[in-house]
């Protein structure tokens, strides 16, 4: 494995661009700890939260110029919420849950974005969510991965409200990456010519504040 120190802020922001994002669906109503289901997509995927959970919702390091959304139905149309980066931004409803999240680039405004959206997510089936953490028997965190076969996340979700510790210590583990990406370089580079014809200089630096030096693990 070779591991290679990177320091440039534009190659920061093409890798901030490539990720997968990450947004979680909480079971606490109160604030953004505990037991979640997390959606690791890219971006204007409408990602559905299970019963139980969505009472408050998290964005891990949501770029600028770009928002995640909350929305009361499972299908990425009622919304309930809105978040705007940069920075990790959690929403709490006070009672009110949510049953689907979505993230998206928004260089203008609140209503031109929903436009888009909603024309990328006409006629599209939402994805279910790719991991579950939660507090195991032993007093430690676990997180596990949610299998695609549908209705997975609501089985999980049931199995944990009803604390039956050993059916969810056979899930496999799930390792929530830095990165979406390890060592696709052709990838980086495609999205470095689409950063610069959509996002301008004072974007990416307003991206990438706080953003120096990269640590990139390449197989």
């Amino acid at each position: 494995m070779k591991v290679v120190s990177i320091s440039s802020i534009l190659f920061g922001s093409i890798i901030n661009s490539a990720l997968a994002f990450n947004y979680r669906g909480y079971a606490s109503s109160v604030s953004c700890i505990g037991a979640n289901f997390g959606c690791s997509t890219g971006a204007a995927v409408c990602c559905s939260i299970p019963s139980g959970f969505g009472f408050s919702a998290q964005f891990d390091n949501l770029p600028a110029e770009n928002q995640g959304q909350g929305y009361s139905d499972s299908g990425c149309t009622n919304i309930l919420f809105t978040l705007f980066g940069p920075g990790t931004k959690c929403w709490n409803g006070g009672g009110a849950q949510i049953g689907s999240l979505n993230l998206f680039h928004s260089p203008t405004s609140f209503e031109d974005s929903s436009k888009e959206i909603e024309s990328r997510e006409v006629g599209n089936e939402c994805t279910e969510p790719a991991f579950f953490e939660y507090m195991a028997s032993n007093g430690i965190m676990r997180t596990i991965k949610v299998p695609s076969n549908k209705g997975s996340a609501e089985t999980i979700a049931a199995l944990y409200l009803s604390k039956d510790y050993t059916a969810l210590a056979s899930y496999d583990e799930y390792h929530v990456s830095i990165f979406g990406y390890s060592s696709d370089m052709k990838l980086l580079s495609d999205h470095l010519i689409e950063l610069s014809l959509r996002q301008s200089t004072a974007a990416v630096k307003s991206l990438m504040k706080g953003w120096a030096t990269y640590v990139y693990v390449m197989n």
